[in-house]
């Protein structure tokens, strides 16, 4: 590590999965210790964030393993077998499962911020505005909220990871609208320690045929459960209100097999909600001369894939050691190759994600697995060959 990469000035802007990851990725893996996080929430709130769960899958894995905070998923669930049942409760294929695991958002976020220095993260600074130097093809500026600003020459590289509403990305590409995925999900998780205990190490999901409609369980606990329903919102109207959710499930899951009507029957819907899936390609821009957008900011992924969260800790190592790596390259030169590389590794899971929404929507009798294995991610070889380089 040279003194001119090790002195690198890095602002990030939000603190979830993608954000301080990043940060984590910098500090362990570039050596830049210049790593500031702005998060839009307090200190108190961030860990608690509205956030139910998610499959991790193999990529998302080594990931944590190659960030040395693996050690959170030992309070997490590894998932050994997925089931996947027709609407009479009839299995339609069972798949081994290796190095997967069921994990709640809120022990990956608090086992990145416990790897952390606590002063990496500046809480309650919720970007309002970037603001652009549309002659430099740069960033000038950072206008939170709070009155704050990050000026241009306050760091040498702004990464945003934000999300779907990334301003960089808007800042970046104008008027260019992320089309919504038709098929919606309400995702819902409940204290239900009988029901953990019945799914223990598995992944069940229910597939009603030719109803547009699925209905997983997994248990990121002991304690918990996580339910979530994915509808083709061309079929059914989404819910308009956070009261008439209950009201849905229940009228549209009616016949379901025993163990979610179980779910159903106690499911705490206090902290439900109808998520909106992106189902768009990759923005034309997602980088200028001194920023770049990572995870759902650059490349949202429809949530069948169960991939978002692992693809957003793969750009956060791949982009650390590309910039431990670089030499002779400046800024600008390395975001270009960078993007391009990243570009071609998750369009796999982009194409991956449509084919499972194309069976979804048509009703195709052919059985295609609801999520796109870690196989189909660089990260192994990225690692292969980074740590040969070290």
């Amino acid at each position: 590590m040279n003194k001119v990469k090790s002195e690198l000035r890095i602002g990030i802007l939000g603190g979830g999965i993608a954000g301080l990851s990043c940060a984590l990725a910098l500090r362990q893996r570039a050596g830049i210790e210049h790593v500031c996080v702005f998060e839009s929430d307090s200190r108190l709130d961030l860990p608690h964030r509205q956030g139910h769960g998610l499959i991790l899958m193999q990529n998302g894995v080594q990931a944590l393993q190659a960030l040395g905070v693996a050690a959170l998923l030992d309070q997490s669930t590894p998932l050994k077998q997925a089931f996947f049942q027709d609407e009479a409760g009839h299995i339609l294929q069972s798949d081994q499962l290796d190095d997967v695991y069921s994990v709640s958002r809120l022990a990956i976020i608090n086992g990145l911020l416990a790897a952390l220095p606590a002063e990496s993260v500046i809480y309650q600074h919720r970007t309002q505005q970037i603001e652009l130097n549309y002659q430099a093809d740069a960033v000038h500026a950072v206008h939170f909220q709070s009155g704050d600003m990050l000026h241009h020459d306050d760091v040498d590289l702004l990464i945003d990871a934000t999300g779907v509403r990334s301003p960089l990305c808007q800042a970046l590409n104008g008027d260019l609208k992320r089309p919504f995925s038709p098929v919606k999900e309400i995702v819902t998780s409940t204290y239900m320690p009988e029901l953990a205990a019945q799914l223990s190490s598995r992944f069940v999901k229910t597939s009603f045929a030719e109803r547009g409609l699925a209905f997983g369980l997994l248990a990121p606990t002991a304690e918990r459960v996580i339910g979530f329903l994915q509808f083709d919102s061309t079929r059914y109207a989404p819910p308009k209100q956070q009261t008439d959710i209950g009201y849905f499930l229940q009228s549209v899951l009616v016949d379901a097999p025993q163990i979610v009507r179980t779910y159903l029957q106690n499911a705490d819907l206090s902290t439900a909600h109808v998520w909106h899936p992106v189902d768009a390609d990759m923005l034309p821009r997602w980088h200028n001369r001194n920023s770049i957008a990572i995870g759902d900011a650059a490349h949202p992924l429809l949530p069948f894939t169960s991939q978002g969260v692992s693809a957003a800790l793969e750009d956060s190592i791949m982009l650390a050691d590309a910039i431990r790596e670089m030499d002779g390259e400046t800024i600008p030169q390395l975001l270009t190759r960078f993007s391009q590389k990243r570009r071609a590794e998750i369009r796999p899971f982009i194409d991956g994600g449509r084919k499972i929404l194309h069976h979804f929507m048509e009703d195709s009798a052919e059985f295609v697995l609801p999520y796109v294995d870690g196989s189909e991610s660089a990260l192994a070889d990225h690692l292969v060959q980074a740590n040969g380089r070290l």
